[in-house]
Parts: structure tokens; C-alpha cells; sequence
């Protein structure tokens, strides 16, 4: 059984609190979000999967799910950006939202890979070098960097996604986009469909479009609009028979209809 503290009610409820303050966010599915706690509750774990406009639509769009199954949430775990969590203000963030039980997890996304060490460091502003030397990280990009937070990122989708509760929140996109378009799909989530495949893990998927109101910006938002919509869970295997259906490669299915969620009248 998931232990619900008054530790985590109270840090919760401050969380909330503070969304309703901060943003206007409107989310007209929740009967699915009830459906997703259901799941949670009896058996297993889960992967939700959004479109990324922002710096702040991740903590925007949880706010509905911490409402509606807060006590139903083990951890939940999001891979981000090492860039983001070496720069001073979205690092402070990234830290501070493990107080609601979302662990941030550093990883060198797709458009960095290629870069060489003196790329890497242009690319760095100074109070986000100056928090990485405090912190003891390195700025370079070499490839045991590389792989070593790739294996802990795959260690921790390894742990969560074997407890009840667990949920690993992933943007496939990889970087923000500022349309109703959603972008190629880097490799992640292709990873996660086949770990949970493979060990017969009973995972859910979840689809979440984030519509921004007027005035939204790739950076922070607030006092700003917002739409949540969520998408019934879906099985591996409800995947894998409508991705047939319809022609598609699972992982090209999930970009699909993640797209029709954001277009949705």
C-alpha cells in the first residue's frame, strides 16, 4: 500500500495552492485521470507523455493529477535537460520539485550529443557554469558523461516502473515547440514501450496535450491560461493493435495522437 504521510498531504496541498495562484488551468478530462488512479491502485505503474511548449508546462500539467490521485502517487520521475539543471533558476526548480515527489533526472538531450567540449562550455551561461562548479559537475560532454546519465536514468525507469504508483513522465520531442505541432519523437519513449513490453510490467500509457492560452511563451508563464487534456490509459498492447490498425509504428502512433489531442477542437 502507497503510503500517503501528512508530509506529503501538506506539501501537496501547498503545491496546489500555489498552481491555483500561479496559472488558470483548465482540464476537461479528468474522468480519465480517475481512470489512470484506478489503475494505480490495483496493480501498476505508468508512463504519461506530453508535448513540451514551455518551461513550466510539466508542473502545469500534473496539477490536475496531483488533485485527482495524489494519494495514489508513488514517484514520479522526468528526465531533464543537464543544461536546464546546471543553469541557476531552472536548476533551483528542478530541485525543488522533488519536495512534491517528481525527481528530475539530468540527461543529455539529443541536440547536445554531437557537441564537442569547447561547444559545450559556449553553450553554458555563467551563473548556470558557476552553479555546476559549486555542485561539483562537470560542463564538458565527454562520453562517459554521456552514458553514465543514461544509466541512471534507465536505473531509475528500472525501479519506478516495477512499484505500484510509479509513474515516469516523459516530453518525447525532446525540446520545446511553440505550435500545435508535435516534432519528431527522439528515442526515450521507444525505450520505455519496449522495457515495458519486455518485462511484462503492468504499465500504462497516458497521453497529455497542453494547449498555452494567449500570451504563452517558451519560458515561464505565469498568471497565464492553460488547457489539460488527457487521453484514456492505454495498454502496450492497445498501442501495439491500434498502431496496426492504422499502419503505424507504435512510438509514430503515439506522436499522432498526442498531435489530435493538441488539435482538438
Amino acid at each position: 500500500m502507497i503510503r500517503f504521510s501528512f508530509k506529503k498531504k501538506v506539501l501537496y496541498g501547498v503545491f496546489l495552492i500555489l498552481m491555483s495562484w500561479l496559472y488558470r488551468i483548465r482540464c476537461r478530462d479528468r474522468a480519465n485521470i480517475r481512470k489512470l488512479k484506478a489503475h494505480l491502485a490495483a496493480q501498476g505503474s505508468a508512463i504519461i507523455v506530453f508535448n513540451h511548449i514551455s518551461l513550466d508546462d510539466a508542473v502545469v500539467m500534473l496539477q490536475p493529477f496531483y488533485e485527482e490521485m495524489g494519494d495514489q502517487i508513488d514517484v514520479i520521475i522526468a528526465p531533464g535537460s543537464r543544461r536546464h539543471w546546471g543553469n541557476l533558476l531552472t536548476g533551483i526548480m528542478m530541485r525543488l520539485a522533488d519536495l512534491i515527489n517528481l525527481r528530475v533526472i539530468p540527461v543529455v538531450q539529443h541536440y547536445e550529443r554531437n557537441l564537442d567540449s569547447e561547444q559545450s562550455q559556449r553553450k553554458q551561461n555563467w551563473p548556470g557554469f558557476l552553479l555546476e562548479k559549486v555542485l561539483g559537475q562537470r560542463s564538458y560532454l565527454r562520453k562517459e558523461i554521456i552514458l553514465g546519465l543514461d544509466r541512471q536514468f534507465v536505473r531509475a525507469v528500472h525501479k519506478v516502473l516495477a512499484e505500484r504508483g510509479g509513474i515516469v513522465l516523459i516530453a518525447p520531442e525532446g525540446h520545446r515547440r511553440e505550435d500545435d505541432k508535435i516534432g519528431m519523437f527522439q528515442n526515450g519513449i521507444g525505450f520505455l514501450l519496449r522495457y515495458a513490453k519486455n518485462k511484462d510490467r503492468k504499465t500504462v500509457v497516458v497521453l497529455v496535450g497542453i494547449i498555452p492560452g494567449e500570451g504563452c511563451n517558451r519560458g515561464l508563464n505565469l498568471f497565464r491560461d492553460f488547457e489539460v487534456r488527457v487521453n484514456n490509459p492505454l495498454t502496450i498492447a492497445d498501442i501495439e493493435k491500434e498502431a496496426n490498425l492504422r499502419h503505424l509504428d507504435p512510438v509514430e502512433l503515439i506522436r499522432v495522437k498526442t498531435e489530435e489531442l493538441v488539435q482538438a477542437a
